[in-house]
């Protein structure tokens, strides 16, 4: 048994792709993987139609993938968007594989000894 369960980055674009095609077919989310139509007009929605949060702008402040997880599914509950917490999961994990790290300060000294094991 492999002691790791790393998987690649698009492994989570897999996932996420399996989810919404799952969803489609359900006929949970019509938005999710639409078709362009020839008898549409526009493409527009009406912002109170959507359930966004009041501001407009959402700080997304996360340190761990717990916290992450759980501020997705708050939003998705607050939207009355029950079926998108399947997508909590392959997100926060999509998220933290392109995290940028906070680079490392480099030690400036010198070492005493020749030979620093």
């Amino acid at each position: 048994m492999n002691s790791t369960n790393f998987s690649p980055p698009d492994a989570e674009k897999e996932k996420i792709l399996d989810i919404s095609t799952k969803l489609f077919e359900a006929g949970q989310c019509r938005e999710i993987m639409s078709t362009q139509s020839a008898e549409a007009n526009s493409y527009y929605c009406e912002r109170a139609d959507l359930r966004l949060f009041d501001s407009e702008l959402f700080y997304y402040g996360f340190d761990t993938p717990a916290e992450l997880r759980n501020m997705l599914q708050r939003m998705w509950e607050y939207q009355q968007c029950e079926y998108m917490k399947e997508f909590a999961v392959p997100a926060t994990i999509a998220a933290f594989h392109n995290k940028v790290e906070d680079p490392v300060e480099t030690q400036a000294e010198i070492p005493s000894f020749i030979y620093n094991f």
